[in-house]
């Protein structure tokens, strides 16, 4: 081979280097100024106060998000999309995210206690219920995304309360059951427990899962799917990082949070009594509510297998 060949395959060799090191030096820049899609699954409850805050206050648009944001009622539901990759983000009862292995990772939670009841047993008005124990063999509505924490709340009523008909109600119902006597007592999350409450029904019993099964009731964990932090760790660091913000918005910022929420729940009213569960950010999970949870219920998953930490997200 020529000494000009030898020098021409040379050239395309340092050719190539350079545009390889190009490659590695300028695509991380190039994938960091692009905005990442996700699709994140909510219900119509206190519990999806996180996404409606980072998309009033901005903060998807300031971490780069585009997100696709839709309405999911059953938690079921909600599950297997997450599961199967169909969306990255959404949030789910604590006995669903306990109950098996899955892929996913938790970065928020959200939990319920007496002196904050984010739900409440309520009779209707005219109702002859008093007490509890007036609550057996009685017709009760809920709405469909409570149905797992009211089974579990049974469980744990008194003796004399042998049988109660659960009635599925949607949230457009809640103002015409009064008319409509269709049930005879409600168990509510907030914000409908204030809106029965400003139409005069009588709480029964604050806080019931705090009260009858523990103190500091976690009600619902925010998920990530494990394998969009996998493949995509800047998307998925901008997405805790966007609901982190949402958090912490809403923990400083109470009375304005609880407006947004009626505003996007299309609630008429002064949200002033709403009462909202205690949203826990990352690094401040109450990780031994979730472990005492896990217990009572003999519930299998190690919390320390799906409790994301910072270093899941660093690249």
């Amino acid at each position: 081979m020529s000494q000009r060949a030898k020098e021409r395959i040379l050239d395309i060799l340092i050719l190539l280097a350079a545009l390889g090191l190009a490659v590695i030096l300028i695509y991380p820049q190039y994938k960091m100024a692009q905005p990442t899609r996700v699709r994140i699954l909510i219900d119509r409850s206190v519990l999806s106060l996180p996404v409606f805050a980072a998309e009033a206050q901005g903060l998807f648009k300031e971490y780069k998000l585009i997100p696709e944001i839709v309405t999911v009622e059953d938690p079921a539901k909600r599950r297997d999309a997450l599961y199967r990759g169909e969306c990255a983000f959404t949030f789910l009862p604590w006995a669903m995210i306990l109950d098996e292995g899955h892929p996913v990772k938790v970065i928020g939670s959200a939990e319920t206690r007496l002196l904050r009841p984010a739900e409440a047993l309520l009779a209707l008005p005219k109702s002859k219920i008093k007490r509890l124990r007036d609550l057996n063999r009685k017709k009760i509505g809920l709405l469909a995304e409570t149905e797992g924490y009211f089974e579990e709340l049974k469980q744990h009523f008194p003796l004399a309360i042998k049988r109660i008909t659960e009635v599925v109600i949607e949230p457009e119902e809640i103002t015409t059951l009064f008319s409509r006597r269709r049930v005879d007592c409600l168990f509510l999350f907030e914000p409908y427990r204030s809106l029965a409450v400003a139409q005069g029904a009588r709480v029964i019993q604050d806080a019931p899962l705090a009260f009858f099964i523990q103190r500091g009731y976690p009600v619902a964990g925010y998920l990530i799917n494990r394998d969009f932090i996998a493949k995509d760790r800047i998307g998925a660091q901008r997405l805790r990082n966007a609901i982190d913000a949402a958090f912490r918005y809403i923990i400083r910022n109470r009375a304005d949070a609880k407006r947004l929420l009626y505003d996007r729940l299309n609630i008429e009213g002064d949200p002033a009594n709403v009462a909202l569960v205690e949203f826990q950010r990352m690094r401040e999970l109450n990780e031994d509510a979730i472990r005492s949870y896990a217990q009572r219920f003999g519930l299998p998953v190690n919390i320390d297998s799906i409790i994301a930490r910072p270093i899941d997200f660093e690249r």
